[in-house]
């Protein structure tokens, strides 16, 4: 169905439909997301072209997923397992925010913003790559982090 769409096929497709469809759109009224659309027209091509905001989304994800959205999947994590929480400061899918919310109830967190960094931290190179390490090497303990201060500005490349 997504190929018919434009939107491409496979595995990662396949993936993020079983996720959206089962932790997100289950719990997102048609309404919502309608609402959403209309409060930003000058993007209203942009959200055409997602499956999400589509006429058929709902259906897609009901013929895609057997999975039920259960209330638990809205509720915090409560744990204290060690947890190690990255974020990027420009993050626009899992802004830091989130990892300031989810570290409220995982008392055992250790959470680390990257400036001038967006979704994927640890493409970042060798800071996030030096924590995620220290942190499975000592999971009780607070990894050093202090690369994280010495991330600069974005480069900008003029052509």
């Amino acid at each position: 169905m997504t190929a018919q769409r434009g939107g491409g096929a496979g595995q990662a497709q396949a993936l993020y439909y079983a996720i959206q469809c089962a932790e997100e759109l289950a719990f997102t009224p048609p309404t919502t997301m309608q609402e959403a659309v209309n409060a930003f027209p000058r993007l209203a091509g942009f959200y055409a072209g997602l499956l999400e905001t589509s006429a058929i989304g709902l259906e897609f994800c009901a013929r895609f997923t057997s999975a039920i959205g259960d209330p638990r999947e809205n509720q915090p994590v409560v744990s204290d397992t060690p947890v190690l929480l990255l974020a990027g400061a420009y993050d626009p899918i899992t802004p830091p925010q989130w990892r300031e919310s989810a570290a409220a109830t995982l008392t055992n967190s250790y959470g680390y913003t990257f400036p001038a960094t967006g979704h994927a931290v640890i493409g970042r190179g060798s800071c996030p790559i030096g924590i995620v390490r220290n942190f499975f090497a000592a999971p009780g303990q607070a990894p050093d982090a202090s690369c994280v201060r010495q991330i600069g500005p974005p480069d900008f490349v003029v052509p």
